[in-house]
């Protein structure tokens, strides 16, 4: 399973239309008002997708789906336990980190590898994938900010 990872408002449901619209997955929302909006959004894209749909009306059954993809897994979460989840584990195939994203966050006096270390400590990555994860996003993003020089 791939992790997308960025900011509100940073394209993560464009990226899940995308794989879409290329691989077939379907999408599943928590409500049927997200499921709505993504549909309209392929639509307005102009890409082919499978109907994204609210989890609950969801029959893998009956849809003989190639796999899914969720949109905004915490609010699927939140939905199903009826509760607020604080933190979660799990293990991910690849973890998509949009470096745009990391390097707009970034304040004008912190380095951002920094940040990345930072960020990476906060949701409690062993030390050994925090400082992979920081050093080559950081490399990235200090390339990024390079070139704009």
């Amino acid at each position: 399973m791939d992790y997308i990872l960025k900011s509100r408002g940073r394209g993560k449901t464009y990226d899940l239309i995308q794989r879409s619209a290329k691989t077939g997955e379907r999408i599943l929302c928590s409500t049927i008002t997200s499921a709505r909006y993504i549909n309209s959004k392929a639509r307005e894209m102009g890409v082919n997708i499978p109907e994204a749909m609210f989890y609950r009306h969801y029959d893998p059954e009956r849809f003989n789906d190639k796999g899914v993809m969720i949109d905004e897994l915490s609010s699927l979460l939140r939905t199903l336990l009826n509760c607020k989840v604080n933190a979660v584990t799990d293990t991910p195939d690849n973890i998509l980190v949009d470096t745009n994203d990391l390097s707009d966050r970034c304040s004008m006096n912190m380095n951002p590898i920094t940040y990345v270390e930072n960020l990476t400590t906060n949701i409690e990555y062993s030390d050994l994938l925090a400082n992979s994860i920081a050093e080559t996003v950081g490399k990235a993003i200090m390339e990024k900010i390079s070139s704009k020089s």
